[in-house]
């Protein structure tokens, strides 16, 4: 499963299920505190219990303030001089809780390489100019 995400200035940002969960865990690791998602006018009571989720496909919408503190943390995890270091870090920390939640994926988990990560980096740039147009639809 993949996230799309959209804006009303045409902008638009593709992440892999795993990318975008590396992306928000980054932009939390340099002081991005999400505020929560309002719930989608689409989304039905028998969808289930919103929960503010950042995780869905439910054209659900970042709000102005909450897209301009992502793009913040975002500025200062790619300008962090120990950027690399921190995102594998990061990564196996993910890796570790998915392990730890579903031991039978262990074996598929991927880990990131110092030049996956700055590979990373480069998409994190564009999201964050991204984030920076405003609110945005996570699809």
């Amino acid at each position: 499963m993949g996230y799309d995400l959209s804006n009303t200035a045409g902008g638009y940002v593709r992440f892999t299920g795993s990318g975008w969960d590396l992306a928000l865990a980054v932009a939390r690791h340099h002081g991005w505190k999400p505020a929560g998602i309002p719930r989608p006018a689409s989304w039905k009571d028998e969808d289930g219990p919103w929960e503010d989720e950042y995780w869905m496909n439910a054209g659900q919408q970042v709000t102005p303030e909450d897209a301009s503190a992502l793009a913040e943390a975002l500025d200062r995890a790619v300008a962090s001089p120990d950027f690399i270091d921190s995102v594998q870090r990061i990564k196996s920390q993910l890796n570790d809780s998915v392990a730890e939640q579903c031991p039978q994926w262990t074996d598929d988990l991927q880990w990131i390489t110092p030049d996956q990560a700055s590979q990373f980096r480069v998409r994190l740039i564009e999201f964050a100019a991204f984030a920076h147009q405003g609110p945005f639809v996570i699809e």
